[in-house]
């Protein structure tokens, strides 16, 4: 039990090789035991890690399987965790039917049970599954339910993430004052609670306002500060949107060559750290970069992308792609 309650702070500080590694020694001790209820929890969670770093076929079996066993114990409270973690799962693979099932399932579960913490996450559970699919308003309905329910409970990582996806909807439907207010909330909150992964998608979200607002300078702090925390936590998928990031702040500024430099630094990172990355993120990586190198005008030459290139990008052959992109594109400024 000890080892799996370090696992799970490993887990909300954004340590994630570490809580795998944590998660994976209390299964085995649990087995020993046989005790099966921890064993479906450690699954569960060594899911929700593997599927947050983009491994999502191990991270769909683990769920499967967490939630088979869970289902047949009939332990509620821990199933409608698993209910509602494998919703946010399929709601951010795009599987809106599957998210909407499990959802529905979770909430069955609650109304019996009445756990107010679980009422919470599966508000911004919902909302996130109403803000993928357009639905603004019910999204902004449901976050605002789970952010006055965190805060009527002192629950202060739930208050944050509410605040944070508040910041991420008003982004989306492009209100900067609200986004910057609520991103700052719940930026706050991450960092006096050390929710470090959180702080770094935090980061992420505030880069891509200022970004949006041509404000270059702080969209380079930012996402240099993004860079810096998601290297120490060995999180790869956002180091590569940091240097996507950055690379589009110096092609702004008319800095074409470090452009290049930020680029064929992640393309490197995405190639050896293939099955850590998502492929949303390495699908955006390489379109930003087929982009920019037919747009950007250096030295009066533009760089010509062939249509086989564009073929293997439409069947997502990026293993080929990253070694076709690989060579050198600048000086190797990024570090």
């Amino acid at each position: 039990e000890t080892i799996f309650n370090m696992a799970l702070i490993h887990k909300d500080k954004g340590n994630l090789a570490e809580a795998v590694q944590q998660f994976e020694a209390s299964k085995k001790i649990f087995q020993d035991l046989n005790a099966v209820p921890r064993i479906a929890l450690s699954m569960l969670n060594i899911g929700i890690v593997l599927g947050t770093v983009g491994k999502s076929i191990e991270a769909e079996d683990l769920f499967t399987e967490a939630l088979k066993i869970l289902e047949g114990l009939g332990a509620i409270p821990d199933l409608c965790e698993g209910y509602l973690a494998f919703a946010i799962f399929q709601t951010r693979l795009g599987r809106s039917p599957e998210a909407k099932f499990y959802l529905s399932q979770a909430e069955t579960l609650i109304s019996c049970i009445d756990y107010q913490p679980l009422n919470i996450q599966f508000y911004n559970a919902e909302g996130e599954l109403y803000q993928k699919e357009a639905q603004y308003s019910k999204a902004e309905s449901s976050f605002e339910k789970a952010l006055a329910m965190a805060r009527r409970h002192s629950n202060l990582y739930e208050e944050a993430k509410s605040c944070a996806n508040l910041g991420r909807l008003a982004l989306e439907r492009g209100d900067h004052r609200e986004a910057m207010n609520k991103l700052k909330q719940g930026l706050g909150i991450f960092s006096r609670i050390g929710a470090m992964l959180d702080v770094v998608g935090v980061y992420h979200d505030l880069t891509s306002l200022f970004l949006r607002q041509d404000d270059y300078a702080r969209a380079e702090e930012m996402a240099n500060l993004e860079l810096r925390q998601a290297r120490m936590l060995g999180y790869p998928d956002l180091s590569i949107k940091a240097l996507i990031e950055l690379a589009d702040c110096e092609a702004h500024k008319g800095n074409i060559q470090n452009a290049k430099e930020y680029y064929s630094f992640a393309i490197r990172l995405a190639r050896d750290e293939l099955d850590a990355v998502p492929s949303s993120t390495r699908n955006d990586l390489l379109c930003k970069l087929i982009d920019f190198l037919e747009t950007a005008d250096s030295d009066k030459k533009r760089h010509v992308i062939s249509d086989d290139t564009h073929l293997k990008l439409q069947k997502g052959s990026f293993e080929e792609l990253f070694e076709e992109f690989s060579r050198p594109l600048g000086r190797n400024k990024a570090r």
